[in-house]
């Protein structure tokens, strides 16, 4: 709605800005410095005024460049891999790590992958949940996985939230779970709680201190 009033710029702006602000508070309260992850709406992705932005939010939040990770969804960047490298490589090039969201859904291929300056691949949470009861996704997230690894490709598997998903995910070579397997959404105070008593004895499900590490 907001990208068909034409303000999907601005806000995508707004967020960026709002949430690199609150993230370098964070860290100067003494909270980890964890990475921060931020989905770019396909208004500001495409507006070309993405570098821009993301190099004015880091400079007027003094967040280091390296703990921001930018989430864009696979059809998006898939409807043109070409172009899209020529906006991710200066944003690469400055320190911001890239991701592709809702992996699984688009038209990805080695091809495309390979030429574009890409850091971790997001499982769409449709395959995730599906595991357990669907050979086909699991085979995809296979395949997904073993994909990412051949290009030396971050994984993380969105949408966790079953000990019988975790453990099926922990055979693969998959980074990072996301999902409910271990916390849901929370308010910025509850956040910073979480995040400051964290141990892998917050953890409810089993082998969580196998290889497999949060995606908070």
């Amino acid at each position: 709605m907001a990208e068909s009033c034409d303000v999907g710029v601005a806000l995508g702006r707004w967020v960026l800005n709002k949430a690199c602000r609150q993230h370098r508070l964070r860290i100067d309260s003494g909270t980890p410095a964890i990475g921060l992850s931020v989905n770019v709406s396909a208004a500001l992705a495409l507006s070309g005024d993405l570098f821009d932005a993301v190099n004015d939010a880091l400079r007027l939040s003094a967040l280091p460049a390296g703990l921001l990770e930018l989430e864009f969804p696979e059809g998006l960047i898939m409807t043109d891999a070409g172009t899209f490298s020529s906006y991710l490589m200066p944003l690469h090039d400055l320190g911001v790590k890239i991701a592709i969201d809702r992996f699984g859904t688009g038209n990805s291929s080695v091809e495309h992958l390979s030429g574009l300056p890409i850091n971790r691949i997001k499982i769409d949470p449709v395959f995730v949940s599906a595991v357990g009861g669907n050979a086909q996704a699991a085979r995809a997230i296979r395949a997904a996985a073993a994909l990412a690894q051949g290009l030396d490709i971050s994984v993380t598997a969105v949408g966790v939230e079953t000990s019988e998903q975790v453990d099926f995910i922990q055979t693969l070579p998959i980074e990072e779970i996301q999902g409910f397997a271990f916390a849901k959404p929370m308010d910025a105070q509850s956040f910073d709680a979480f995040v400051n008593n964290f141990t892998d004895a917050t953890l409810s499900f089993p082998g969580a201190k196998g290889r497999t590490r949060l995606g908070i």
